[in-house]
């Protein structure tokens, strides 16, 4: 699993209990299920074949679970993932969950970058994330997630209980944890967290503590005398 910190916000929400499992009952007994990130994508995905996980997971979309992948997971829950070129390893093509209208093919060229996005249908850029993905998926149906301000988009929204993204930390942005929260439990009202500022207070406190700690004119002259010497 990559990324652990994607469901940070989650974990703040008294109503919510995260777990994380590999366990077939646990996913049957959950309310909704997200699929995580993936450090080798196709390996993972026969795993979850091999495990009867697959089944379930499919089995959950299909009688309306509310059923989220994120980065690999969103590659995961498309028709086909593709390797020719053996990014990660000697499979060349394997069929995924075939839940979403996708196809995935793997590339060597990792995209990494940082994105102020809408949500769904909003028009607003409130949300923000990062991208930390190696592979292009094409859509053949279903709508996308987010749309970027240079005017394109990412994921694929096939209805309000299933969608995938590639955007690590989607679900530290509120208005997008209300609503799938909402959809779990429509009469769901507790207030969300803002995360955001939370992890800025966080960052400032340890940039508070590192001054108070370190001598940080020592440690300026360091960086200056490196910068000198290239």
């Amino acid at each position: 699993m990559a990324n652990f910190t994607d469901f940070s916000l989650l974990e703040q929400i008294s109503r919510v209990n995260l777990y994380f499992t590999h366990d077939i009952s646990a996913i049957r007994e959950a309310d909704m299920v997200i699929l995580p990130g993936s450090k080798n994508t196709i390996d993972d995905l026969l795993y979850l074949k091999s495990t009867g996980m697959a089944d379930e997971l499919v089995k959950a979309a299909q009688n309306g679970k509310p059923l989220y992948g994120i980065c690999g997971g969103y590659q995961m829950m498309g028709t086909e993932i593709h390797d020719p070129d053996g990014v990660e390893g000697k499979v060349r093509s394997v069929k995924g969950l075939e839940i979403l209208p996708v196809t995935t093919t793997l590339t060597g060229e990792k995209i990494t970058r940082q994105r102020r996005f809408a949500y769904r249908e909003g028009k607003a850029l409130t949300n923000s994330g990062y991208e930390i993905h190696m592979g292009e998926t094409v859509l053949s149906g279903g709508k996308p997630v987010a749309w970027f301000e240079d005017g394109t988009h990412d994921g694929c929204l096939l209805n309000e209980h299933c969608w995938g993204s590639y955007l690590h930390g989607i679900f530290d942005n509120r208005e997008v944890v209300e609503q799938i929260l909402k959809t779990v439990s429509p009469g769901f009202s507790e207030p969300i967290p803002d995360y955001l500022a939370f992890k800025e207070e966080q960052y400032d406190k340890l940039a508070t503590h590192i001054r108070e700690h370190v001598d940080m004119d020592q440690f300026y002259r360091l960086i200056t005398h490196e910068n000198q010497g290239q």
